[in-house]
């Protein structure tokens, strides 16, 4: 109020003293120093009073708080959200890419575990029975009997993929039940690494479309080689069937063989029980097809022995004089376990993955000694009685129709190759001519 005041006294001496005169300067002076006395006693008295009086407004201050969060964000803008929805999907495949190897050998091994799992459960109870197909099988060259085989191994890959499929696993494992949450490998013992890799495909489990439907290849009731069932019925239970009817013959002709394999067994004089018909229900999961196998290398060094020690003495008919009739046959490798020779190739992703399985396939070659066992063979060639070999009466149908095919090609490729093909292109004639290897353009 004081400097208001004071301002308006200076403001009037000045208009006045410019009116009479025109003489302002020392007037001037004298008006700045009276307000810089006013201002400064002005000063004083607001210090004074902030010092020691309350404003009213100050009562209302602190009563009620409230707490405020700024939040500040960048809006894209142009293409920005479309290239950043790339980039994030982008980086998500890339996440998923290298977690996919990781939760495939986890629902691998998932699948093994089930599957041996169910099977030696069956292998437990003797669920199955073998006695009518084996039956049928030794009847099976009339028309009757193949029909008859081929409907009793339908029911028999029946029974157990129905076996297979009452595991929770069948279900827990496909599609969007394997993963999540709740999925089925959350109930399993996984490592941080898996956990971590399975968490990727949460609510993204197509990626493992292709995966699913070859895994269900497993469970088919089909003639497929990649059954479960097709492999115990169709592939393994015939050559278990010859190994009883060897064996049986070996009973007959040379019993104390049987004794020598007995002492060399860890089964001992059990181990003639798993060459019976019904014997053949311990060798559905893998762990019973290695006992088997096991079991059947002992005999077959034995029997070599045996027979190199009695060659001389073994009359003609004899089953060891032939290794036809005298060495069993090993069972093939389930489906679906860590030591199924089958590559199961989904699909491929990148060069590297392809490079991974040709090195696989290469070590298998390199182990088997594929080449080195085909040049023998072909040396050997040399010296067979051709006149000697025969052709299976069932093999003969397809053998012809194979000859016909190769003959029909070959055929066909020489009239290509002699054939004078006219091509009219545009405003010109051009003549190809083919005469066996050589081409010649005019």
């Amino acid at each position: 109020m004081l400097n208001y005041i004071c301002e308006s006294v200076l403001l009037y001496l000045i208009s006045a003293i410019v009116n009479e005169n025109n003489q302002i300067t020392l007037f001037i002076v004298f008006a700045n120093e009276l307000y810089l006395c006013y201002a400064k006693k002005e000063k004083q008295e607001r210090k004074v009073r902030h010092m020691g009086v309350t404003k009213i407004c100050d009562e209302f201050i602190g009563i009620n708080s409230k707490n405020i969060t700024l939040r500040f964000g960048l809006k894209p803008v142009g293409a920005t959200t479309e290239n950043l929805d790339k980039y994030w999907e982008q980086l998500k495949d890339e996440q998923r890419n290298e977690a996919y190897p990781i939760v495939k050998e986890v629902l691998d091994r998932e699948y093994q575990n089930f599957i041996s799992e169910v099977l030696q459960s069956m292998e437990k109870q003797e669920v199955l029975d073998w006695t009518k197909l084996a039956e049928y099988i030794s009847m099976a060259d009339s028309k009757t009997g193949k029909e008859k085989v081929q409907k009793e191994q339908l029911r028999l890959r029946k029974a157990i993929v129905q076996g297979l499929g009452k595991h929770p696993a069948k279900k827990g494992l496909t599609g969007k039940k394997a993963f999540g949450k709740n999925g089925y490998l959350v109930t399993k013992k996984l490592t941080q690494e898996e956990k971590e890799a399975v968490g990727v495909f949460d609510g993204f489990t197509t990626y493992f479309e292709n995966y699913n439907q070859n895994r269900e290849n497993y469970f088919s009731t089909e003639e497929k080689s990649t059954a479960v069932a097709y492999r115990i019925v169709n592939e393994n239970f015939p050559k278990h069937l010859l190994n009883v009817q060897i064996l049986n013959k070996i009973k007959e002709f040379a019993p104390d063989l049987i004794d020598i394999v007995s002492a060399k067994a860890e089964q001992g004089a059990d181990w003639t029980g798993i060459f019976e018909i019904q014997g053949y229900n311990s060798a559905l999961s893998q762990k019973g097809i290695d006992v088997y196998n096991e079991v059947v290398g002992i005999y077959n060094r034995e029997a070599n022995l045996y027979k190199q020690k009695h060659e001389k003495n073994l009359p003609e008919g004899h089953p060891l004089r032939k290794r036809k009739t005298s060495q069993l046959v090993m069972l093939f490798k389930q489906i679906g376990s860590d030591k199924d020779d089958v590559i199961h190739i989904d699909k491929f992703e990148t060069d590297e993955e392809v490079f991974a399985i040709w090195k696989i396939l290469k070590d298998k070659i390199d182990e088997a000694n594929i080449f080195e066992k085909l040049a023998v063979l072909k040396e050997e060639m040399q010296n067979w009685d051709y006149d000697k070999i025969y052709l299976s009466a069932q093999k003969l149908s397809e053998i012809s129709i194979y000859l016909s095919k190769m003959q029909q090609k070959n055929l066909e490729e020489g009239k290509k190759r002699k054939k004078l093909v006219k091509m009219r292109y545009h405003n010109g004639i051009i003549l190809i001519m083919l005469w066996k290897h050589i081409g010649v353009q005019r």
